[in-house]
């Protein structure tokens, strides 16, 4: 009997042991979900940004340069004195940060009224076409106006069906 008492208590150390080892051996390898299946990013933090959501691994501190294009200059100073917190709020900012347009339109110095109004006008139409067709892959408000629109008409055509 104390025998099989002592087996027991062997194979229950030698299991205990065995389900203890595999999660560490999980993680040793690297990964716990294969790469592309699509349950992995359930176990995995994702930050959304303006070009849609990334994993936060693949997060990198910015440089200089993409703080400066994002954060106003005093702003980012009083971050980068806050140490490894202020980093990370200015790597979240530039992460976050809405695309650039494709093309920037600023007047030249010593430009002519005429110069400056042809500016403008550039200025406003590529706000307008990204505002109605989206940036960076959006919709934008053309297919709410679109659908909107033919709301009204339907309507309209109902109305002038009932009224004859």
């Amino acid at each position: 009997m104390d025998n099989v008492l002592r087996a027991l208590t062997a194979l229950a150390a030698a299991l205990a042991l065995t389900l203890l080892g595999a999660p560490s051996a999980a993680l040793a390898s690297g990964h716990i979900v294969a790469p592309g299946d699509p349950g992995s990013s359930q176990y995995q933090e994702d930050i959304p940004t303006a070009s849609g959501s990334k994993p936060v691994k693949s997060i990198h501190p910015p440089t200089a340069k993409q703080v400066a294009a994002v954060v106003p200059a005093p702003v980012a100073q009083k971050l980068g004195a806050q140490g490894v917190a202020g980093q990370q709020t200015a790597a979240l900012a530039v992460q976050t940060a809405s695309p650039t347009p494709a093309t920037s339109v600023k007047p030249a110095k010593g430009a002519t009224h005429g110069q400056l109004l042809a500016t403008h006008v550039a200025a406003t139409a590529t706000v307008l076409t990204s505002a109605l067709f989206g940036a960076g892959g959006g919709i934008g408000a053309l297919l709410p106006i679109l659908l909107a629109v033919s709301l009204v008409l339907a309507l309209l055509v109902a109305l002038r069906r009932r009224g004859s």
